[in-house]
């Protein structure tokens, strides 16, 4: 059992450096701490992508944010940025292994089309769910975990 609010900052304090190295405005607002049962190293994996991913396809100069609320049953967190965002076409697939929308390509970034392939897998494998949806004004991705909280 973790302590998630605990668990997502440690995370954050690795990517405020990066911020700074990007010149990105990056927000967290982590004012809940629910307990969680969770694979550390696993969960550590599907932070990392999301908010690996923000970083990768926002410009500098731009926003991402991570938030976290928590009700009796649940923890959200969810990561907005202002990224490329992902095409209407393609936000089907988001999920997909081995995909990587044109968008993604063109942004000259590495990757195999992996990374949410397998944490929406390590998700689900914790009672949850993740989610992709465009982001303000079409305008990047908003991604969001939902994982049950232990009562």
């Amino acid at each position: 059992e973790v302590s998630f609010g605990t668990f997502v900052q440690k995370e954050v304090e690795v990517f405020k450096r990066l911020a700074e190295e990007k010149e990105l405005s990056f927000f967290a607002d982590i004012k809940v701490n629910p307990v969680v049962r969770i694979d550390e190293q696993k969960m550590k994996f599907v932070i990392q992508t999301i908010l690996d991913n923000a970083f990768r396809y926002t410009a500098s100069h731009n926003a991402i944010s991570l938030t976290m609320v928590s009700d009796r049953k649940n923890v959200m967190l969810a990561v907005v940025d202002e990224g490329v965002g992902i095409p209407l076409k393609d936000q089907s697939y988001v999920f997909t292994q081995f995909f990587r929308s044109d968008k993604a390509r063109l942004a000259d970034t590495e990757g195999l089309g992996i990374g949410l392939y397998l944490s929406q897998s390590i998700v689900l494998h914790h009672g949850g769910k993740i989610s992709y949806a465009p982001g303000p004004n079409d305008k990047g991705s908003v991604f969001t975990i939902t994982l049950p909280v232990v009562t």
